[in-house]
């Protein structure tokens, strides 16, 4: 089976890009506020360091609760359990933790900063695509796949919280 290469998303590209930059400013004007209030610079490098700390620690639960979204089992979702079964056993990697948020736009996210933290979550909206076959000009299982593999794929490098919300200019 031959690959497919569809581009660059410059679109995304920029949303990401912008998101950090916006983040990084966050902290530089808090830290701005703070040495402006008069803190030495030994509470400046151990508030960072804190903020730093918790961010790494509870990100993945900030994720999750942003969506709402709850672990569920292998019995409340057998075939997603088996899905992600599949794909751990394909890339050679554990399998994480699998959530379910209540939502009607279709997505997939995986968070966690650790093998034991990992989770892949995944929305109603997706799950109830993929169930109706309105999966574009996929099969139902090759979309299933490439969604929870879009998911899952960030978990082989442990590249921290992967959350790429769809575009919502483009129709």
């Amino acid at each position: 089976m031959s690959r497919r290469w569809y581009g660059r998303d410059r679109g995304l590209t920029f949303r990401m890009g912008l998101t950090m930059f916006l983040l990084g400013l966050v902290y530089v004007v808090f830290m701005g506020v703070v040495i402006a209030a008069g803190a030495s610079a030994i509470v400046v490098i151990a508030l960072a360091a804190v903020f730093a700390v918790v961010q790494l620690l509870f990100s993945d639960k900030l994720a999750l609760r942003s969506m709402r979204a709850r672990v569920v089992s292998a019995d409340e979702y057998p075939e997603l359990h088996g899905m992600i079964d599949r794909l751990c056993q394909l890339s050679d990697t554990p399998k994480p933790k699998v959530a379910v948020a209540d939502a009607d736009m279709p997505n997939a996210f995986a968070t966690g900063h650790s093998r034991k933290t990992a989770t892949v979550c995944v929305t109603t909206g997706i799950m109830r695509d993929l169930r109706d076959g309105r999966s574009d000009d996929q099969s139902r299982a090759d979309a299933s796949a490439t969604y929870s593999a879009h998911a899952a794929g960030p978990r082989r490098s442990w590249s921290g919280v992967s959350l790429i919300p769809p575009d919502p200019w483009k129709s």
